[in-house]
Order: C-alpha cells, then structure tokens, then sequence
C-alpha cells in the first residue's frame, strides 16, 4: 500500500511542477507543454530526483498516448485518411528508407560499424507522433497541406515501427540467423485476429451501445463505453507488438465513421488531458542533466543536426511526389524531432548489443531536446518555409504556391449553428435554411440525428454546451448560432460555451420563461426570444385579428 502512496504523491508533485511551469510558460506566450517536460526533467532522476515511481509514471504515461491519439483519430475518418493520398504515404515511406540508408553510408565517417548506423537511423527516422499532433491540433493547422501531409508521414512511421524492432533484432547479437518464417507467420496471423475482432467490436457493437436507452439516460456510460474501447484496442496493439499509440489511433478512426464521435471526443477530454500532461512530463524525466552537462556540445550539436538533416530528407521525399517547395519544407521542419516510439528503438539496440550506452545516451539526450523544441518547430514552420521559398523561386510561380498554400479545407464554414433539435430547435432551422442559409444543428440525442439527417439537414451528435463540440461544429466561422435549449440551466451553460468559443459571432437565446431572461442577459449574448412573452403577444395579435375580421363582416 505505500508504493501505491508514493505513487500518488509523485504524480502529485507531477501535476503541480506541470501546472506552474506550464502557466509561466503560458504567460510569456510559448507552448505549455515545454514547461509539461521541463517539470519532468526537473522533478525527475536527472535533477532533484523527489519523483520515485519513475517507471509508474512512465506506465501511466502511455495511457496518456493512448487517449490522446484516440481523441485525435476520431478527427480522421477512413474517408479523410484516403485524402492524404500519394504524397503523404509514399513520402513516409521514402524518408524512412533515405534515413536509415543515409546512417548506413555514413557509417564510416560516425564511426559505426554498419548495424550500429542502421539502428541509429532506425531511432533518427521516427518523429513524434503524439507531440506533432497535438501542436498542430492547437494550432488549428491539422487540415492545412502540411499538416495533412505529417499525419500521412507519422502514420507510416508508426507501422515502420514493427519491421524496424524486427530488422534490428536480426541484426542483433542474439539473433543473427534471422527469425524464422514460421514465427513471422505466427506474428502476422496474430495481427489479422487481433485487427479482425477489433474492427466488429468497434465498427458494428461500440455504435449500437451507444444508441441504447441506457446510455441516453446516463451520461456517465457513454464515457465508459469510450475508454474502454480506447484502452481496449491500445491493449490489443500491444499484445501483438504493434505501438498501443497506433492501436488507438486506428480505433478512434474507425469511431469517426459513426455520429458519435463529437460526443465521444468531448467525453474523454479531460480524461485525455490529465494523462497526456503525464506523458509529456514523462518525456522530460528521460533527460541526464549530470551527463548533458558534461558533453552539451555533442548534445547541442547532435539535436541541431538531426532536425536540419531530418527537414531536408523529408523535404525530398514529399518533393519526390510534387509537393510544392513551400509546403514540403513546412513540412519537413514540422517532423525534425526524434519521437517517443524512437524510445523503444532505443531499448532494442541496447538489448541487440548495436546501440554503445554512449551513443545510447547521447540519442535519448539529443532526443529530448528536439522535442522540447517541436512546438517552435511547429510555429515558424509556415512563415520560415514561406520566407525561404520566396528567396528560392520565381515571383509568380511563389504567388501560385502561396494561394494554395493559404487554402484551408474547412468543410463548415458561413453556416448557422442551431442547438437544440427539439420543436423549436427544427422551426428555427427550417426558417434558417428556407431562406437560403447552410445549417449544422448540434443535439446529442442520436435518434434525432436521423431525423435531422432524413431532412437534409447536416447534423453533428454532441452536446451544446461543451467547448469542443462547438469547435468542431465550426462556430467560430458561423454567421450565427441559435440556442433552442428548452432547458433553462443548459441553455445559461451553452451560452457561457458560445462566448467562449466565437464571442464575434451572433447569438440569440430562447428563454422557455420570463423568469429566467435575466439570466440570459447576462451571459452577453445578442438577443433573447422571451417564450411567454411571445406566446403573449401572438394571443392577442390572433384574438385582435379574429374580431377585426368579425367587425368587417
């Protein structure tokens, strides 16, 4: 029991080193996670070593991963996944074979025999998923071209993971002879089993459940349903030797198929937040500050050397594919850090006798500092790219460049968001839409959706109160937002939401009775449709017509 105490109090202290930093980091306008994994590398082994359960921390961490990931592929449909197309996947695939064969003919000038380069370009090849994304997410750059274009190359990075473990592992000392055929087949009928129960578990009984009375009665069921399925196909991923991360991933992807993945996204979300911050706190207690400090030099250098060599492979390889000089550069900076699953990489080296603790240490170190660089890396990416570009290239062809690389694809844009689909919610956008205006109606009853759905309306299943769920409705590029909420609290909630998310955009409110207008009024919205009120005036503009027309008869 007082491990599990220790535990407790470590990511205590975890959480508030996170906090603190992360607000002064906040404060002077840079990422808050670098002040996530400079709390890590203080608090941790590397430092003032008060954190003791390091290994839990770091178990819990990938949990953190999980989550995240799973978060961000219910954004990613199979359907947007297909729209990365040649560039993104067949990039991925060449910068993975440019770096580890780069490594490999270098190996003479390092100082390697050729396995030990192979391995260290193996680590080198793979960027951050977890940390990428995240950044890009915030920054509202994940449907941007090069943000697109990073997620295909991350996804191939995270599957290149496996032939990379099994690649080293033949090289290794223990294993020189190679596996044998017949455990590679055990391994590959083990994945197909594994994916094949998954995608019905996931694709055909998750969104059945979801729909069920119970869930509809308990909001607290639908969260469950969610983790479950995220930490059940991260198990499953793991289980096989496939990255738990990519696991996740892929099932959220399969999730965003269904009308349930805004009001699952918005569910887990600060579930997702407290164990991400673990992760990114964890990433930080891999760093030596004793050992650092002793060969900064090598460290320093090392890092610079792998984000500018890293920038220009990918650089080539999107460019193998035509992408434009000003995106692929974007991208290639965006993906110049080592990332978490290098880690693993890492390990099996060390394990194989082809990673020296040297080299070992002086990966992880130069590791560590790329990833506290990325969200730099992530911001200037766009503006440095666009700034070399024009150096570099004609005037018009730049010009031509620079409209397609400002274009966004924002599907929802210049609509009306109503919330609430019930009677008032459908009169309201049924008006909206008469008299030309695109609608998004946002409930979180399912059952309604189809309904919505049957009409040709475009319906998101999500609750109207929460952040998030309005962020991806788009409300920050709507011309306005109805809240057809007949519930009083739930409408104050969601209005409070609508003047966080877009407090620009119009709103006006219906108040089911006059006694809760006030209320309203003070959530700053731009009008307020007093339903007594209303009701009273259309009596007596009924009544006073009926006796018009008597007295004319």
């Amino acid at each position: 029991m007082s491990d599990g105490w220790t535990l407790l109090k470590d990511i205590a202290l975890v959480f508030a080193g996170a906090v603190l930093l992360g607000a002064i980091f906040e404060r002077l306008r840079q990422a808050a996670v670098v002040g996530y994994m400079l709390a890590g590398a203080i608090l941790g082994p590397g430092l003032l070593r008060v954190v003791e359960s390091v290994d839990a921390v770091h178990d819990l961490a990938e949990l953190g991963v999980a989550l995240l990931l799973f978060t961000i592929g219910l954004e990613f449909s199979w359907r947007h996944i297909r729209r990365l197309g040649r560039v993104g996947v067949g990039g991925g695939v060449v910068q993975v074979t440019l770096t580890t064969l780069l490594c490999v003919a270098l190996a003479p000038a390092l100082g390697l025999e050729w396995r030990s380069a192979f391995a260290v370009g193996a680590v080198v090849a793979l960027s951050s998923t977890v940390v990428v994304l995240k950044q890009l997410r915030d920054r509202g750059d994940l449907d941007a071209i090069h943000g697109r274009t990073a997620l295909g190359i991350l996804l191939v990075q995270d599957v290149a993971l496996i032939p990379l473990v099994l690649l080293m592992t033949m090289l290794g000392g223990e294993h020189q002879a190679g596996l044998q055929w017949q455990e590679l087949g055990v391994i590959a009928a083990q994945i197909s089993l594994v994916v094949l129960i998954s995608l019905i578990a996931i694709k055909y009984f998750t969104p059945r459940a979801m729909i069920s009375r119970a869930m509809g009665r308990n909001r607290e069921l639908p969260v469950l349903v969610s983790v479950t399925v995220c930490i059940g196909s991260a198990w499953a991923a793991h289980r096989i030797g496939v990255s738990p991360a990519l696991g996740a991933f892929l099932a959220g992807m399969l999730l965003a198929e269904t009308s349930h993945a805004v009001t699952i996204r918005a569910d887990i979300a600060s579930v997702r937040t407290l164990f991400s911050t673990l992760f990114f706190t964890s990433i930080g207690m891999l760093a030596d500050f004793g050992w650092i400090a002793g060969n900064f030099g090598w460290v320093a250098l090392t890092a610079a050397g792998i984000v500018v060599v890293k920038a220009l492979i990918v650089l080539v390889s999107v460019r193998l594919f035509g992408m434009t000089m000003l995106w692929a550069l974007s991208t290639g900076i965006v993906l110049g850090q080592v990332g978490e699953l290098s880690f693993v990489l890492i390990q099996v080296g060390r394990s194989q006798g082809l990673l020296a603790d040297e080299i070992a240490q002086l990966l992880v170190s130069s590791s560590v500092l790329t990833l506290l660089a990325t969200p730099y890396l992530v911001a200037i990416a766009p503006s440095f790219s666009r700034k070399v570009a024009k150096r570099l290239m004609a005037p018009r062809k730049f010009v031509s460049e620079e409209i397609r690389a400002t274009r966004r694809l924002e599907e929802i844009k210049d609509h009306f968001v109503v919330i609430g689909f019930g009677e008032a919610g459908r009169a309201a956008a049924r008006k909206i839409e008469a008299a030309g205006a695109s609608v998004l109606v946002l409930d979180v009853n399912p059952r309604l959706a189809r309904d919505g759905r049957g009409t040709g309306l475009r319906f998101v299943v999500g609750d109207g109160t929460n952040d998030t769920v309005l962020e991806h409705a788009g409300l920050k590029g709507a011309c306005g937002v109805v809240v057809a909420l007949s519930d009083h609290q739930s409408a104050v909630i969601a209005a409070h939401a609508v003047r966080r998310v877009a407090p620009s955009v119009p709103c006006v409110v219906r108040a089911r009775y006059n006694l809760y207008a006030s209320d309203l009024e003070n959530t700053g919205v731009d009008g307020i449709v007093d339903e007594e009120n209303l009701v009273g005036e259309s009596l007596a503009n009924e009544v006073l017509r009926i006796t018009q027309n008597e007295d004319a008869n």
